[in-house]
């Protein structure tokens, strides 16, 4: 009897001091003067370094297969439609999902959110693994699309997590740490569907299926919840996100208001259309790649990415650059089109340092013209604006690829052109 009082009190203990470990009190950072290009990552948050060291690993287990997206549902379906459809599905199910990821993020906390979706995205990645015909390749993307249900708390807890002109260097940080694993992955993708085929990317989208759960562990265990001020929601609140989604965009500032219209109409629309079907039209169509060159390609790329490290601390002016990266992007599509192994290297380099330095300066306006209660609700809507795009990206350009190859990437240099034509009208007051 006194040994089973005594193991009662020791599980007791154990679940109290989980519980006082798991919801300890939040810290907020403090301003420490000049965020240095190389050496800021040590002084970032704790938070801030745990969402970056498990992006880091949910980026390398992805650019496993998630390079060979179209191809994996390509070679399982013989239809760029259907690869262009699930994409669109996705993308339609995040939007949707978004919008109640902002009211949450910003009622019950970010710390739950970004746990919970990140289980529920590897378990999406163990399904498209398993699955075999175009239903199931859907379903599977209704799931991934609802686990990005996260992206607004995720968004709001780095920007809770730093001070002022440290938020566009940490967003920096994000894209270079999230990506750069990008540079060992994709060929080793690219080398087991060369030599398995389709079987090789299921193998790829299992082992990141287990990453991500694992990913989803250590956050549960090592975040801290930012928001002070944390509510229980019901359903009604969450009918009322979807009846208040026009009400709450009105609210936000102007320039967030615009950016979220220019990403979504424009924008993601091209790099969305240009990026799904990249590998359809240098393998399948061109013949240009083998799957490993493409997976090397893709790796070698992404070796540019610390580079928009001291190139963001150098921008004095970064919302006067912002239409130039928008016209450096407009340039890469066209690149694919001298069919030149190097030209496409050439291309996906600029596409990736560009789309990093237009991320952190993007995220540096919402930080600064939102307020902190609103920042999850406005993370909403920034993705729901890439998603929009990419819905309307991916079935455009399965349409355009599906009647003529090259006018997928035309199409996509040209509405980034018009991007850079009108996106100086955003940053006006």
């Amino acid at each position: 009897m006194a040994s089973r009082l005594a193991s009662t009190t020791r599980s007791q203990a154990l679940k109290t001091t989980l519980h006082t470990y798991l919801h300890r009190p939040f810290k907020p950072p403090k301003p420490t003067g000049a965020f240095k290009a190389w050496g800021g990552m040590a002084r970032l948050h704790l938070n801030v370094k745990v969402l970056l060291a498990t992006s880091a690993a949910l980026s390398a287990s992805m650019g496993l297969a998630y390079p060979f997206f179209s191809e994996y549902i390509y070679a399982l379906t013989g239809s760029a439609y259907v690869a262009g459809l699930a994409a669109s599905v996705r993308s339609v199910t995040c939007v949707a999902a978004f919008i109640a990821g902002g009211r949450l993020a910003d009622a019950v906390g970010r710390k739950k959110l970004i746990w919970m979706g990140t289980a529920l995205l590897g378990v999406a990645q163990l399904i498209y693994a398993a699955s075999s015909t175009a239903w199931e390749l859907i379903a599977a993307a209704v799931f991934e699309g609802l686990s990005y249900f996260y992206f607004p708390a995720f968004n709001a807890m780095i920007m809770d997590s730093t001070v002022g002109e440290d938020t566009v260097k940490a967003f920096t940080w994000a894209v270079v740490v999230s990506h750069l694993p990008y540079a060992a992955t994709p060929t080793l993708g690219g080398l087991l569907r060369d030599l398995y085929g389709a079987y090789g990317l299921r193998l790829c989208l299992a082992a990141s299926g287990l990453t991500t759960l694992a990913a989803s562990m250590v956050r549960l265990a090592a975040l801290t919840e930012t928001l002070a001020v944390r509510a229980k929601v019901g359903l009604k609140p969450l009918i009322q996100a979807y009846v208040w989604v026009v009400k709450d965009f009105k609210s936000l500032h102007r320039s967030v208001k615009r950016l979220v219209a220019l990403r979504a109409t424009l924008l993601l629309t091209a790099i969305n259309m240009f990026e799904l079907f990249a590998v359809l039209y240098v393998t399948r169509y061109t013949g240009l790649l083998t799957y490993t060159e493409w997976g090397l390609i893709q790796a070698l790329a992404s070796l540019i990415f610390p580079a928009a490290i001291p190139i963001s601390s150098r921008l004095t002016k970064p919302f006067k650059a912002y239409p130039l990266l928008i016209a450096l992007e407009a340039t890469t599509p066209l690149l694919f089109m001298l069919n030149l192994k190097l030209s496409v290297l050439l291309s996906i380099a600029l596409l990736n340092l560009a789309g990093a330095l237009t991320y952190s300066i993007e995220r540096s306006l919402v930080a600064q013209r939102v307020e902190p209660t609103m920042r999850g609700r406005a993370e909403a809507y920034m993705n729901i604006s890439f998603y929009g795009g990419a819905a309307l990206g991916s079935m455009l350009g399965g349409l355009l690829y599906t009647l003529h190859p090259p006018s997928t990437l035309i199409a996509a240099s040209a509405l980034l052109a018009l991007g850079a034509i009108t996106s100086p009208y955003i940053f006006k007051e």
